[in-house]
This record gives structure tokens, sequence and C-alpha cells, in this order.
């Protein structure tokens, strides 16, 4: 289990968060897909059906996710 910090836009389900941080439990992902729109963005499946878009690369977030868990 690791914490990520995420900065920017996120958005949750749909939510635009303004300028916010999140912290991700990655214990809580379910898996991640990248963005369709945007080679730059990824698409978080978090438990509890919540959809995180982040600003931050497929393979970016995969790393940290497999280096920390």
């Amino acid at each position: 289990m690791a914490l990520i910090r995420v900065t920017g836009r996120p958005q949750v389900s749909g939510e635009n968060l303004a300028s916010r941080d999140i912290i991700l439990n990655t214990a809580h992902v379910v898996y991640i897909t990248p963005a369709y729109d945007s080679p730059q963005k990824c698409v978080t499946h978090m438990h509890g059906d919540d959809v995180l878009i982040v600003d931050m690369s497929f393979e970016d977030m995969w790393m940290l996710i497999q280096r920390e868990t």
C-alpha cells in the first residue's frame, strides 16, 4: 500500500474538483486505463465505483502503483 498525491484538476465520477490535491491509497485502486481522448491522462477506477481522471500518463501512474504495492 502506498499513498499517491494527485495535484491539478482531477475529476471524480465526472465532478470537477477545481484545483485540489487528492491523496490516493493504492490499495483502493481496482484498475487503471489510459484516457482515450488524451495520452497524458489516466482513468483510475477505485473501490466504490468512483472513477478518477488524473493528469498523468498511464505509464507514469502504473510505475508509481507498481513500485509502491
